[in-house]
């Protein structure tokens, strides 16, 4: 009856070490996973410089057009499929930026309307062959940001999400 006692106990004291054993292994793959996202959610928006995200360029569509396509059909051009693209990833608000001479941005540009935006503005697209950029936020531009955006470029205002 003592063996038999024994035996469980010992049975017992090597179930509760396996759970703990299982929890501490569970716990480091958890934790692991975390860190893992986190550090990966770090790389998604290249970083320009100056710290604030980079302004990319618009991906090019790899499907070629059909010469037989209806004339019913919308073909996106570059600067609409940006704008679509940036209006899936569900940002609070969206500006579009355009040289008044509808000339290309040059650096100079570029830098203007970076130091004239919000730092925490998510993402910058480059579309329409350097005509436009769109950027995406979740932050809203102020009064005095959009003001001096206004003194240089075209700005148009669109709802997110």
């Amino acid at each position: 009856m003592n063996n038999l006692r024994a035996r469980d106990e010992q049975c017992q004291a090597f179930e509760d070490e396996r759970q703990i054993v299982v929890r501490r292994v569970f716990g480091q793959i958890a934790s692991s996973l975390i860190l893992l996202a986190l550090v990966s959610q770090q790389g998604c928006e290249p970083k320009s410089r100056n710290g604030g995200a980079a302004i990319s360029p618009a991906p090019s569509s790899s499907a070629a057009i059909s010469p037989n396509v209806s004339s019913s059909t919308h073909n996106f051009d570059d600067y609409e499929r940006s704008l679509e693209q940036v209006r899936t990833a569900r940002f609070a608000r969206i500006y579009v930026f355009s040289r008044r001479d509808g000339g290309v941005f040059t650096a100079d540009d570029i830098t203007y309307l970076k130091a004239n935006a919000p730092d925490r503005t998510n993402q910058w697209v480059k579309t329409d062959g350097g005509r436009k950029i769109i950027a995406g936020t979740n932050f809203e531009f102020t009064p005095e940001n959009l003001d001096a955006e206004r003194k240089r470029f075209n700005v148009e205002d669109f709802p997110g999400r």
